[in-house]
């Protein structure tokens, strides 16, 4: 967790600006909110957003049944 952290925070100190995500386990959750808390993390604290395993796999198994859809609507 640490050292993922590390690396955005050393992407966003390079000057990339752009969304920070981590994704993990729930069981993980607890870990990041400590870790980002620490002053080290400070100016992406805001940044950087933590999502969980099953929206990620939601939103996949959306976007295949978009895909279904769409192929069956357009008859490909």
């Amino acid at each position: 967790m640490t050292k993922g952290l590390g690396r955005l925070f050393n992407l966003y100190k390079a000057g990339l600006r752009t969304k920070l995500f981590i994704v993990l386990p729930d069981k993980k959750l607890d870990k990041f909110n400590t870790e980002i808390e620490r002053s080290l993390f400070s100016e992406i604290k805001e940044i950087c957003k933590v999502k969980t395993y099953m929206p990620l796999i939601d939103l996949y198994v959306l976007a295949l049944e978009h895909d279904l859809q769409k192929k069956k609507f357009f008859e490909e």
